[in-house]
């Protein structure tokens, strides 16, 4: 095996146990292997005796049908059985719909539910014999369903057809989706659609022109397979489909583990001051064994020196680890100096730095720059830092005022602001009630990344004076008893008794916010004392 092509085989590994399921949309498919049938023999009954002069009949045979597998098979035809089969062996379960004529106008209704649930989605371009129809409107449903979803919604779409023309079938697909979406190129009949791949490809019988690519039934799933780790291959994303694939194959564990306490768990919230609170605390209880799950199957480890070594060989051969952060454009750091830092960390100075330039202890914010080469490391570290300080939002439910809520507030000023008021007077609230709130601007003591955009960040800092301090009164929802944001298009606003609007911004991690919590406590019950200058400024000093 070649060294470049190693982490990618460590990848599609990881990617294998990941997928699970696939869909084939296709209307000439057939569920059999017609080269292992054998003819029919159709004999007629025994007769009685007849005269010598007269001749028994002869027994007679059916024709065969002649059908050889993907030798003589129609270029559009779709073996399902060996599709079903060439998944199987990687683990994955495959679905072949056949439409038939009556169905493919009302065909969305089936794909709409269905992709939504699964992992590669493949369709025939051509859907019917008798009509045009194609594809194209339930690619672009497809599409569209994972774009306009909160977050967008990684998949692969394939188009795998029997057409004489791939290029005229990619290109008007293309061409299509560009009216309303995005398009990227990438090579080879691809591109990407906001977080959708699509890729159109040719059946092994299909009369194309040479260079074309063609993938026979039993290549499909590999081929597949590994279009969804060039997709997805990474260092944490690889993470990330490894805990999922721990997660699923524990689900029922799990499940198991849940079942049959139902009564206890009635106990519980019956004896609550507060019974609705029982809610939180079963996502709660889940949570925390989902993370028992993927400490103790250490799935950080696929990101080990191991990886990192093979990841390092992966990246293209005009990738430069450059110390242009450094002013010193003209040199390189080696392999052995670059594997040698995410190996040892900067604990101990680097021999590629002078004593000078560690001592200024800022050699970590150009890391990123080294590693990145071209791209901008300050916007990479922080929409990295924004991953690890802030709670990610997958769905449009509406958020509520609480600890770590951020918001701006649309006035002249436009200020941004972060709530204080704790979790449990946060809920269960009647009339108007005040809010504690701190800035969030260039200045102060905590610092905190928020979204500037739909994928940009920018740095803020959280003052933690009490004088800085401003309370804002609310109106609780007569019916939830919480400080609940209204939907007004795409945005989620607040509204105080003064009719002044507040946007949401994002939320703080509920340790982040506890510790900003509890910095500000700890900043306001300082004790004013009256000793000497001279006695302070030996213990500021620690001297």
């Amino acid at each position: 095996m070649h060294t470049e092509s190693l982490f990618f085989e460590y990848s599609k590994k990881i990617t294998e146990d990941f997928l699970s399921t696939a869909v084939i949309f296709d209307d000439q498919a057939n569920f059999g292997d017609y080269s292992l049938i054998k003819p029919k023999i159709v004999t007629s009954p025994p007769t009685r005796k007849r005269s010598a002069g007269k001749k028994t009949e002869q027994a007679s045979k059916e024709p065969p049908t002649k059908m050889d597998g993907d030798s003589v098979e129609q270029s559009h035809d779709l073996n399902a059985k060996k599709v079903i089969d060439s998944f199987a062996k990687k683990g994955i379960l495959c679905s072949v719909i056949k439409p038939e004529e009556h169905e493919i106008e009302g065909l969305h209704e089936t794909v709409t539910p269905l992709c939504k649930n699964v992992d590669l989605i493949i369709f025939d371009w051509e859907l019917s014999r008798i009509s045009d129809k194609t594809s194209l409107p339930l690619v672009k449903d497809t599409i569209k369903l994972f774009n306009n979803s909160c977050p967008q919604q990684l998949r692969l779409i394939a188009i795998y057809t029997g057409a004489t023309d791939i290029d005229k079938v990619f290109n008007q697909v293309k061409e299509e989706l560009k009216i309303d979406c995005q398009v990227e190129d990438i090579d080879g009949n691809r591109c990407q659609i906001g977080a959708c791949r699509l890729l159109v490809f040719a059946k092994k019988a299909a009369k194309t022109a040479e260079g074309v690519t063609k993938i026979s039934f039993e290549e499909l799933a590999n081929f597949l397979v590994e279009e969804y780790t060039k997709m997805t291959n990474g260092l944490l994303s690889n993470v990330v489909m490894k805990s999922f694939s721990v997660i699923k194959q524990n689900t029922h564990q799990i499940l198991k583990k849940f079942s049959g306490i139902d009564f206890p768990f009635l106990t519980h919230r019956t004896c609550l001051p507060n019974p609705e609170e029982a809610e939180e605390h079963s996502a709660t209880l889940i949570s925390e064994e989902i993370l028992s799950l993927l400490e103790e199957y250490n799935v950080g480890q696929v990101s080990d020196f191991k990886a990192l070594k093979y990841y390092f060989d992966h990246q293209p051969e005009s990738k430069k680890y450059s110390l242009k952060p450094f002013n010193n454009v003209n040199k390189l750091l080696t392999k052995e100096q670059v594997l040698g830092l995410w190996e040892q960390g900067i604990l101990e100075r680097p021999d590629f730095l002078n004593k000078k330039e560690f001592e200024k202890g800022k050699i970590f914010k150009s890391l990123t720059d080294i590693y990145a080469d071209d791209a901008n490391g300050e916007i990479l570290d922080l929409k990295y830092a924004a991953l690890t300080t802030l709670r990610s939002k997958y769905s449009n439910s509406l958020p509520y005022l609480t600890l770590g809520i951020i918001v701006k507030e649309l006035s002249d000023q436009e200020k941004y602001w972060i709530c204080l008021q704790p979790r449990c007077d946060s809920v269960r609230l009647s009339g108007d009630t005040s809010f504690p709130f701190l800035p969030v601007s260039d200045k102060g003591k905590i610092h905190c990344v928020i979204p500037d955009g739909s994928d940009s960040f920018v740095r803020k800092k959280i003052s933690l004076k009490f004088s800085d301090c401003k309370k804002i009164s609310f109106s609780a929802n007569p019916l939830t008893k919480i400080i609940q944001a209204t939907a007004v298009g795409a945005e989620f606003l607040f509204q105080d008794i003064r009719d002044n609007k507040f946007r949401f911004i994002c939320e703080l991690k509920p340790e982040y916010a506890q510790r900003l919590s509890n910095s500000f406590a700890a900043n306001i019950s300082r004790v004013a004392t009256n000793n000497t200058e001279w006695l302070r400024r030996c213990e500021e000093k620690n001297l």
